[in-house]
Formats: C-alpha cells, sequence, structure tokens
C-alpha cells in the first residue's frame, strides 16, 4: 500500500501485514529528492530478502530432517545488482550473487542452488504471473 501527496515522488509504503512504514523516493536524477529508496531499490531488496529466505527455508528442512546439523550454516549473503543505463529507469539485466558460509557437500550445495530458483519474488519478476499483474482504478474529486 502507498500514498502520495502531490507529485513530488515521495511516497510512503506500507508493507506486509504489519504496516512498517517506508519512505519511497525517486532519485535526484530522476526528478525526486533521494529521500528514500526508488521503486526499483525495494524490489530488488524484495529479490534478495526472497532470495535469502528461500535458501533458509530449504536449510531449514535439511536440518529438520537431520541431514544438516543446525550449525553448520554461519552466513547467508545476497547482493542483487541491476544493470540499469544511465537516463533509463529498467535494467538490462538482474544478478543475483549468492555467498553461503558453511560445511555443506555437493548435493546440499545443488539443492541450494535449485530451492534459490523457487523464490517468489524472482518467479514474480521473471513473468510467471499469467495475465501479469491486474490494476483497478478509483478516481475522486
Amino acid at each position: 500500500e502507498t500514498f502520495a501527496k502531490g507529485i513530488n515522488f515521495a511516497t510512503e509504503v506500507k508493507a506486509g501485514k504489519i504496516g512498517l512504514a517506508i519512505s519511497a523516493d525517486m532519485p535526484v536524477d530522476g526528478g525526486g529528492k533521494g529521500a528514500g529508496p526508488s521503486p526499483k531499490d525495494l524490489a530488488m531488496a524484495g529479490l534478495a530478502a526472497c532470495t535469502s529466505m528461500t535458501i533458509q527455508a530449504r536449510l531449514a528442512g535439511m536440518v529438520a530432517s537431520g541431514r544438516l546439523a543446525e550449525d553448520t550454516v554461519e552466513s547467508i549473503h545476497v547482493e542483487v545488482e541491476d544493470n540499469t543505463p544511465a537516463k533509463k529507469h529498467m535494467p538490462d539485466a538482474i544478478k543475483i550473487r549468492v555467498n553461503i558460509k558453511a560445511d555443506l557437500d555437493e548435493t546440499q550445495r545443488k539443492q541450494l542452488v535449485l530451492a534459490s530458483k523457487t523464490c517468489p519474488v524472482k518467479r514474480i519478476m521473471s513473468g510467471e504471473i499469467e495475465g501479469g499483474p491486474v490494476m483497478e482504478f478509483s478516481w475522486e474529486s
């Protein structure tokens, strides 16, 4: 959910069921004040978080089934880089770098690579929603 007062690009974003408030803005070169992350920045952060959580979920399953000791994983670092040309808003490419500090065998590593591909945000960005997002407008005077 978002709310913007006027046309200055500053937009309050309420995320999730807890209603976490985030101030989003366009970068200065896009007409905003750069007072918060851009919508694209938020999307990239969501992709990084989703990738990390999807991997963590698979690791939790490995722990629950006894195939992995809980203290095996020290850290998971996910970095998302978008290749957006100057003066453009749409990236030409998005690269996801995942670094997992853990003592894992080859089979476990392959399972995590496969799991990462099931991240819902990645799937949304890849166009896996049939018909795409549906927009509805209402007007007030």
